[in-house]
């Protein structure tokens, strides 16, 4: 991404711009404080260094989540979310597709999340651009909300560490009880 034109810009008005840009186009948008970036980012790598008073060791994160998407009239399709490992993406895809190929490499992504750091240290801003393909933008942007949800709050983020790290702990009613 080019950003040398808006160095000059305030991150309000950069974020105002993104988001202007992209609202007649086929994807969702967001401009990212760079804090919530980081503890997003935290929490989705696979593995980071932390470092206590006596050694450095690898924690564990939480790379994946399932997400239900409500459809009419009253029913839901599950998603599968997943983080790409080196890179500041996240891929959404049909939970059938997942289990059929065993992976997200081969499933066709219903939303594909982009975030561009290059703003990050000059301007605390993180920008997002989402990428639709089978699913509305409405919906799309009810998707990145329930990422937001459940990474970002730390009561919900204790049901996708289960999700990750204790199978036999979580339970997928615990996803749900938001849709009811």
């Amino acid at each position: 991404m080019h950003t040398e034109l808006l160095q000059g810009e305030s991150s309000e008005k950069i974020s105002s711009i993104w988001i202007d840009y992209h609202r007649e186009k086929d994807c969702i948008s967001a401009a990212i404080k760079g804090s919530v970036y980081e503890l997003l980012k935290q929490r989705l790598k696979q593995w980071y260094a932390h470092s206590s008073l006596s050694s450095l060791t690898l924690q564990p994160r939480s790379p994946r989540f399932v997400v239900p998407l409500p459809k009419e009239p009253s029913g839901f399709i599950t998603l599968v979310m997943e983080a790409k490992a080196k890179e500041d993406i996240l891929l959404f895809g049909k939970l059938e597709d997942y289990q059929k190929f065993g992976s997200m490499e081969a499933v066709t992504p219903v939303l594909t999340l982009q975030y561009y750091t290059e703003l990050l240290e000059t301007k605390d801003l993180v920008l997002m651009r989402g990428d639709v393909n089978g699913v509305t933008t409405t919906e799309a942007q009810y998707l990145a909300n329930q990422l937001q949800i459940f990474y970002l709050g730390d009561d919900k983020y204790r049901i996708v560490k289960d999700f990750n790290h204790n199978p036999a702990s979580f339970n997928f009613d615990d996803v749900l009880q938001d849709l009811k």
